[in-house]
């Protein structure tokens, strides 16, 4: 361990020197007598902690030194028979700068003080360590998601530019319309995918930020753009209540275009739709929003497997979908701080009980 102490009294430096090598016999120490000698220590080598009396030959310490050495996590002890209330409440903003006084310095002292401060500046090491390595990942995952997009989505929207001039000018040749229809539907299920994907890959770094969101109109737009995208003209939307709710408009979003979605996506036979929710305070200034169907539903056995990705329900296995929807959801309700539960009876129907922060 490599440790700077700077000491202008040369029976400080002795007694100093008697503890920190008693209490740390592998201990590599440089002295420095004034701050000349120790910005030249400073220069040419690298220290793990930073030992110095306050006032040197009446020159005090170099508070912008303290804090570009406070800035790159190396700790500093500063000792001094005469700690005043002003500099020290100064210093004490710095994280990793210490007092003490001259007179209360032993082994045992100086032991705790080492641990502490070594231990906070390799916390923080650490930290920066870990944040510095989800930042390359983020980066990373920023150029995977726009490689998918660049390079599959736009050579897929091609195909599909491609079949469309291909159909009218096969308009007469019935089978083969049939055949680029079918194409085409698969070409549009893969898009549709990759847009999950990359919805639910994104989906941390596009929800740093909270938003205020009136609920009922959200929600009430959101049904329109999902309903433009079906035929069927039996669907019954009802939204009782309204609040203004805190979390991001992308995962709000996410949240209920898939649960609308799948509502009519896998509704009964020969049953109309009915979608129904209700948005109330709850208590601990949450708000409270019950969305419920009449669809498909669940059988409890499914239970547990309502938000893996890739998982099919055995009630929805005949009806074409990605299988990480409510995967989706559920990463979504967490990225606003909610919390999400639900109940089903197959036949039924379901209901989600969703709670927001307000």
């Amino acid at each position: 361990m490599n440790v700077l102490l700077i000491e202008d009294d040369k029976i400080d430096q002795l007694h100093l020197r008697s503890i920190l090598t008693d209490a740390y016999p592998e201990i590599s120490l440089s002295i420095a007598e004034n701050m000349d000698d120790a910005y030249r220590f400073l220069d040419s080598s690298s220290f793990d902690l930073i030992m110095s009396d306050y006032y040197l030959n009446n020159e005090n310490l170099d508070y912008p030194l303290l804090t570009k050495l406070n800035a790159q996590n190396i700790p500093i002890i500063i000792t001094s028979g005469r700690l005043e209330y002003e500099f020290s409440k100064t210093f004490n903003k710095l994280d990793h700068v210490t007092f003490i006084d001259k007179i209360d310095i032993n082994n045992r002292t100086l032991q705790t003080l080492f641990t502490k401060q070594l231990n906070g500046a390799n916390k923080q090491t650490s930290l920066r360590r870990d944040a510095d390595f989800l930042k390359k990942k983020m980066e990373i995952l920023d150029l995977f998601t726009s490689g998918i997009s660049h390079d599959l989505k736009n050579p897929l929207n091609s195909i599909i530019g491609l079949i469309d001039y291909l159909m009218i000018e096969l308009d007469h040749d019935e089978e083969k319309g049939e055949i680029l229809t079918m194409i085409k539907k698969s070409a549009k299920d893969i898009d549709e995918t990759l847009n999950t994907l990359l919805n639910y890959v994104k989906l941390d770094y596009t929800c740093e930020l909270d938003d205020s969101i009136a609920s009922k109109k959200e929600i009430t737009s959101i049904f329109n753009e999902v309903k433009r995208q079906f035929s069927d003209d039996n669907i019954h939307f009802n939204v009782d209540g309204n609040s203004l709710i805190s979390a991001p408009l992308v995962a709000f979003d996410i949240i209920f275009r898939n649960l609308i979605t799948n509502s009519i996506k896998y509704k009964s036979p020969n049953k109309e739709i009915n979608i129904s929710l209700e948005i109330k305070d709850s208590i601990n200034d949450e708000i409270l929003i019950c969305y419920s169907d009449n669809g498909l539903g669940f059988s409890e056995e499914n239970k547990g497997d309502v938000f893996l990705a890739f998982k099919r329900l055995d009630s929805s296995k005949d009806i074409k979908g990605h299988g990480i929807g409510m995967t989706l959801v559920k990463k979504s309700v967490d990225l606003c701080h909610g919390k999400i539960d639900y109940e089903s009876t197959p036949g039924v129907g379901t209901s989600f009980f969703i709670k927001f922060k307000k």
